[in-house]
């Protein structure tokens, strides 16, 4: 503070303080606006490291993805996959062997490698996909089968939700902008 009060009698008496307090009131300040500065700085940061979410419907996107996929030429890794999904993906008017015999060969072409984890029912499809160049597959213990399949190619995440009831799945797409 400036001043000093004192109260005698009835009457306010104030004394000036010392010039040195200034500098002490500018320091604290200096010391308030630090702290604000640094809260701005790290409000900035946060809002520069950009997210995008984004949820679609049907297999027309899976379908969508994986030529993305292909077209950026990164690691490919699939974990979860039912077996059903091919199946349903043919009753949804789309060959959906053809589809993934043609997403292989092309990625096979430009030596993308692709890294699946199936449910354990998929031991059929997990022995053919071995024999392609560029691809590594294995399935976990039954334990773990799941219908949600997550893929992963380079700052984009895609969460696949299925129903063997042969309702359209869902995804979610996530990218980090920041490591694009």
């Amino acid at each position: 503070p400036s001043r000093a009060e004192v109260i005698e009698k009835g009457k306010r008496y104030f004394q000036a303080s010392p010039p040195q307090a200034l500098r002490n009131i500018i320091a604290e300040k200096e010391i308030q606006l630090n702290t604000i500065i640094a809260e701005l700085e790290l409000q900035k940061n946060i809002s520069e490291h950009k997210h995008q979410v984004e949820m679609y419907e049907g297999y027309d996107f899976i379908r969508n993805m994986f030529i993305h996929f292909i077209e950026k030429k990164e690691d490919i890794l699939d974990l979860g996959i039912p077996k059903f999904v091919l199946d349903q993906m043919s009753k949804q008017g789309m060959d959906g062997k053809y589809f993934h015999d043609e997403i292989h060969k092309k990625r096979i072409k430009q030596k993308q490698t692709m890294y699946h984890i199936y449910n354990s029912d998929s031991k059929d499809r997990i022995k053919f996909l071995n024999t392609l160049e560029y691809t590594k597959a294995r399935y976990l213990p039954s334990d773990f089968d799941q219908l949600v399949t997550t893929t992963i190619c380079g700052n984009e995440l895609v969460i696949q939700i299925y129903h063997e009831d042969g309702r359209k799945p869902k995804s979610i797409v996530i990218k980090d902008e920041t490591d694009a």
